[in-house]
């Protein structure tokens, strides 16, 4: 049964990221039941009823493109806490439990289940089913962290 829970997982993690990458694709692969979808930036996998989303991002400038600063965190039940100085972190995955100490400018959590505790941040993404994100402090004027949820019973709040 839990085989078949991380494939819907899986399935809906797909399902939200991949659609739009579709049309920008380089590389589609079905094989075995994973797909492997891989644009200039992005690359999606599942295998074994996981999904992983890998990131390139670039940000453009006048003065031309730059790497954003991104810390990645990918995997299923996951306990761990990392510390930032500004960069935007993507979560991705599904019973987790993060910390991040330090200030993280955008967060994305993408999955179900996850439970983040953030010092300070300035955006809040979720893209997934009851996960649980609390916050400390933003910088923004209002105190508050910009907030986007995607999906049902996730809740994110200033604690």
């Amino acid at each position: 049964m839990k085989n078949l829970q991380q494939i819907r997982n899986a399935a809906a993690i797909v399902a939200l990221f991949a659609l739009p990458f579709l049309s920008q694709a380089q590389e589609i692969k079905v094989q075995g039941g994973n797909v492997k979808i891989k644009t200039a930036e992005t690359e999606i996998e599942t295998k074994n009823g996981n999904a992983s989303i890998k990131t390139n991002p670039t940000k453009k400038s006048s003065y031309g493109t730059t790497k954003a600063k991104l810390k990645t965190i990918t995997g299923n039940n996951l306990n761990k806490t990392i510390t930032c100085n500004g960069e935007d972190v993507n979560i991705t995955g599904n019973e987790n439990s993060i910390t991040i100490i330090g200030y993280a400018k955008n967060v994305k959590v993408m999955g179900s289940d996850n439970e983040v505790h953030l010092d300070k941040v300035v955006a809040i993404r979720t893209l997934g089913n009851d996960n649980d994100i609390a916050y400390k402090t933003s910088p923004n004027k209002n105190g508050k962290a910009s907030i986007s949820s995607t999906g049902s019973d996730n809740s994110i709040y200033k604690k």
